[in-house]
């Protein structure tokens, strides 16, 4: 806390700030809470293309724990799980116009 009252939180937990004058005290609680937990959304969930050539376009949603965006929005990743093996499609910040492909081209 600096001299002006502002208060800066440095750690997860609880502290109680007291100010007095005279003999009358004030107090007041404060809690930091620990960094909340990220929720990865794919919008939509599940897509039926009819044929190797169709496409669609997903949606990322990252929600903290109480549904805000996160300040700290790093790259996605976006994988392909096919016969228990798994496929690093590619990485970047936003959402692929990802197209229907045979397990052996999403390894490619």
């Amino acid at each position: 806390m600096d001299a002006s009252g502002l208060v800066t939180g440095v750690g997860a937990g609880n502290v109680e700030i007291t100010a007095t004058y005279t003999d009358i005290v004030g107090r007041a609680t404060l809690t930091v809470v620990a960094p909340a937990t990220v929720v990865v959304l794919l919008e939509p969930n599940t897509v039926r293309f009819s044929a190797l050539a169709d496409t669609v376009r997903l949606g990322v949603k990252v929600r903290e724990q109480i549904g805000r965006p996160p300040t700290d929005v790093r790259a996605y990743n976006w994988v392909c799980f096919r016969n228990r093996k798994t496929y690093l499609l590619l990485t970047l910040p936003g959402p692929p116009l990802t197209k229907g492909r045979s397990a052996p081209d999403l390894a490619a």
